[in-house]
């Protein structure tokens, strides 16, 4: 099988910010990159929105209990089925399959309660730029 159909399974990458955790006090800080039209076209709007919640509540809860390691990017395979690291190591490759997916920052408080930290004032232009994606 090759990387490009391995990659037609892949649904969500998320990495992991630890540093903005631990700067705004959150269980969970990073990037979601997921294949929302595929969702959108499998299960539709509502499910779609519902599905991208729940994946975000599953990641709060497993950083939470400490299963994700501080420096993390997690791979969600359609299928269920893990791939090579070939794979998810080729920057080229993931940076073009994440070209046409949709981001969303990720920021889960402790306490419910929401503070801006830096990356969401460098996304909006009020600091400079760190280098995350």
């Amino acid at each position: 099988m090759s990387n490009d159909s391995e990659l037609d399974q892949l649904l969500y990458v998320f990495e992991r910010h630890h540093d903005i955790e631990l700067e705004a006090g959150l269980v969970l800080a990073g990037i979601l990159i997921i294949d929302l039209r595929r969702l959108v076209e499998e299960a539709g709007t509502d499910i779609a929105q519902q599905m991208t919640s729940e994946i975000i509540m599953q990641l709060s809860k497993m950083a939470g209990a400490g299963q994700i390691p501080e420096v993390a990017q997690i791979f969600w395979w359609a299928d269920g089925k893990d791939r090579p690291d070939e794979i998810t190591d080729d920057i080229e490759l993931m940076r073009v399959w994440a070209d046409d997916k949709v981001r969303i920052g990720v920021r889960a408080s402790k306490d419910g309660n929401f503070t801006a930290d830096s990356g969401l004032l460098q996304a909006a232009g009020l600091m400079p730029k760190s280098g995350h994606a």
